[in-house]
């Protein structure tokens, strides 16, 4: 049985045009997919590194991800696929009561972005969470970077608490089985194709 994780629910679909286009299940996988990146940010102080994803949600390299991903860095590296990477982006604004960050890459074509949903999804939705999770582990195999995207459902909306101010705020539940380095990618549902979620991996 997957586990119950939380995600919290995103409140950004008056920056987004919210253009949804019909497809198959595979088009969207193929669409998510390329619409999510992997964060690293490294901090050479303390030896450690923070993996997380982030999705884009405009074409011109406007990156989407969750705060604790990119907090206490020295050096942050966006990779998107195995096609490039961006060494440095511009961090434009963290919240790390919300636990939201947003970074700017410099784009030489235009990305697939995600539209955001301006509801949360109906009890029993479809959704999938695209990121990279585990991915030191798939690497060690021998895989090229890819993200993975995981299936589940929608288990409502639920009352928690904003990160470190503890303010009250709506999360969304879903039964999806997420692992370290889910967090900062989107849940989207299936049937609108929108986003609905940003992951966390641990609940406030």
């Amino acid at each position: 049985m997957a586990r119950l994780i939380t995600t919290v629910l995103l409140f950004l679909a008056l920056i987004v045009p919210s253009n949804v286009s019909a497809g198959s299940r595979g088009e969207l996988y193929r669409q998510a997919k390329s619409a999510t990146a992997l964060i690293v940010a490294v901090n050479d102080a303390t030896h450690s590194i923070s993996l997380g994803s982030g999705f884009f949600v405009d074409h011109d390299g406007l990156l989407i991800t969750n705060a604790h991903v990119v907090e206490d860095h020295t050096r942050l590296l966006v990779y998107v696929q195995d096609q490039q990477v961006f060494p440095n982006p511009h961090l434009l604004v963290v919240d790390p009561d919300l636990d939201l960050a947003a970074i700017r890459i410099p784009l030489k074509n235009n990305r697939t972005s995600l539209p955001l949903a301006q509801q949360p999804p109906d009890d029993g939705e479809d959704v999938i969470a695209v990121g990279y999770p585990r991915i030191t582990d798939i690497l060690q195999m021998g895989f090229v970077l890819h993200p993975t995207v995981v299936a589940g459902y929608a288990n409502g909306v639920v009352e928690g608490r904003t990160r470190t101010k503890g303010r009250t705020t709506p999360f969304i539940q879903t039964t999806a089985n997420f692992n370290f380095g889910n967090s900062g990618g989107p849940l989207i549902s299936l049937s609108s194709q929108e986003v609905h979620g940003m992951v966390v991996h641990t609940v406030p």
